[in-house]
């Protein structure tokens, strides 16, 4: 057999031994807490609407900005 085929083998067979060793916990998993409440607003929700107008301005400006640059250099 060819010495690296040999390693190659190895390597595997260890990587696959502790693949599966993983695999096997000592236990069940510890209990989930309490969900969160329903409904709890994030802080960025109050200003989703601002983000969206700015972001539009944004993408406006640079639209056309970009049109200016490409028909005075052709």
């Amino acid at each position: 057999m060819n010495f690296r085929l040999y390693i190659k083998y190895v390597v595997t067979l260890a990587f696959a031994i502790g693949f599966v060793c993983m695999g096997y916990s000592q236990g069940p998993p510890p209990p989930a807490g309490p969900p969160p409440p329903v409904g709890a607003q994030v802080p960025i929700d109050d200003y989703i609407p601002y983000l969206l107008i700015i972001a539009f301005s944004a993408g406006v400006y640079f639209y056309s900005k970009h049109d200016k640059n490409q028909a005075t250099n052709s």
